[in-house]
């Protein structure tokens, strides 16, 4: 349980950060994995129905989540960023109009666009049924749609590098 994540997550989570150059925050799978079950112990008392993973990045995390939680896990298309493709998903916009509480993951929480994007797209506002919880284990500092929770904080300008990426 928590006892086993907890002493994984602090065996690692002390190694984040520690490979900046001066071009790249470079982060490995080991540092993901702790970061996301730090996720997890922040959230593990919130009921979800579902877990969504925004594909590509996003899928790792939301996957450890899904497995964590126990809970299905969807996938949905959508990139701001590489090949600018965005898949309308009304089932999952439904969903939270109708009282799904989902869990929506990302790898990192860069400019908040994605997020604002999937927000817009599924017209989710703080008065719809269900509730919308956004996770990364990575926000960047100047983002302009916080994550609900998130593993680590970046506070310089530096591009991250992510151990599923090519430099």
């Amino acid at each position: 349980g928590v006892e086993i994540l907890s002493t994984f997550t602090s065996r690692y989570l002390e190694e984040c950060l520690g490979n900046v150059t001066n071009e790249y925050i470079m982060y490995s799978y080991n540092q993901i994995h702790a970061l996301t079950c730090k996720l997890y112990t922040d959230i593990m008392d919130i009921d979800f129905d579902y877990v969504v993973g925004i594909n590509r990045g996003g899928l790792v995390p939301a996957l450890i989540l899904s497995h964590l939680f126990k809970k299905p896990l969807e996938t949905i298309n959508w990139s701001t960023r590489d090949f600018k493709r965005q898949e309308h998903n009304f089932k999952i916009a439904q969903d939270l109009a109708n009282g799904s509480n989902i869990l929506l993951v990302d790898d990192i929480n860069d400019s908040g666009q994605t997020f604002l994007d999937l927000i817009n797209d599924w017209e989710y506002t703080d008065e719809s049924k269900g509730k919308l919880v956004k996770v990364t284990p990575i926000q960047r500092y100047t983002t302009k749609c916080p994550s609900d929770f998130y593993g680590d904080l970046i506070t310089v300008d530096n591009w991250v590098l992510f151990p599923w990426e090519q430099k």
